[in-house]
């Protein structure tokens, strides 16, 4: 069994980790089709999305902000709607407003107490700057898309966290709500990873988490990190 006491330093992915990256696409999406007239369920909107995202971050590295536009403008155009720049620029600049977990901001502080924590996100080191602005918590540092010009679930953020910080693979737990993205890629690395379920169902069948949780309180729980009274959520 893995001994979480040899944990140095916590990773996190942010949308859809730390940030609600469903809801606040979804709501972006949505907008967008209703202002043309679609009546779409915007949660089917948001699955296509991301399987046309999928192939775009698995071509050649491109800046986040054009991804998500150019993912933004084939989905609807395939329901004959042609978006200004302007409309496709607006899912990008809604991005930092997206909705934060609400244990974020009560647990990530008690956690920073113990361990470095640091952010590895497929995004553009200004968009996720304008993100952490909300969030209120001091993170070590972070890891992103932009710094390695390359996109998970490729390893080459995994890498750089741990050259970044000089730690071994067991020395790191990377916390995540994806297996796609984050927890296969940094267990083929060998870095033990949180399973940070957020509602997304099963488990990936071929990859075993080291820890499994719902929210980020259960985290602190099975980490032995104390959460202060006013810092944990109502039961």
């Amino acid at each position: 069994m893995y001994r979480l006491d040899r944990v140095k330093l916590l990773s996190f992915d942010c949308y859809g980790t730390l940030v609600d990256w469903t809801s606040g696409l979804e709501e972006a999406l949505g907008e967008l089709a209703a202002r043309h007239g679609l009546r779409l369920p915007s949660w089917w909107l948001a699955q296509d999305w991301e399987s046309v995202q999928f192939e775009l971050i698995c071509d050649r590295y491109r800046p986040y902000r054009e991804i998500l536009c150019d993912a933004t403008c084939r989905v609807l155009a395939r329901w004959g709607v042609r978006l200004s720049p302007a409309e496709a620029q607006s899912v990008v600049e809604s991005l930092p407003r997206w909705p934060v977990f609400a244990d974020v901001p009560r647990v990530l502080p008690a956690l920073a107490r113990r361990y470095q924590l640091v952010v590895v996100s497929n995004i553009d080191d200004d968009l996720l700057a304008r993100t952490l602005e909300h969030l209120d918590v001091p993170f070590a540092g972070t890891v992103t898309a932009q710094q390695v010009q390359s996109y998970k679930p490729q390893l080459e953020h995994f890498r750089q966290l741990l050259r970044q910080y000089g730690l071994r693979p067991e020395e790191v737990l990377h916390c995540a709500f994806g297996f796609r993205y984050d927890l296969a890629p940094a267990a083929r690395l060998g870095i033990p990873t949180a399973w940070i379920r957020r509602g997304t169902g099963e488990e990936h069948p071929a990859v075993a988490a080291t820890v499994v949780v719902d929210s980020l309180e259960e985290l602190a729980q099975r980490l032995g990190v104390p959460v202060p009274a006013q810092e944990m959520a109502s039961r």
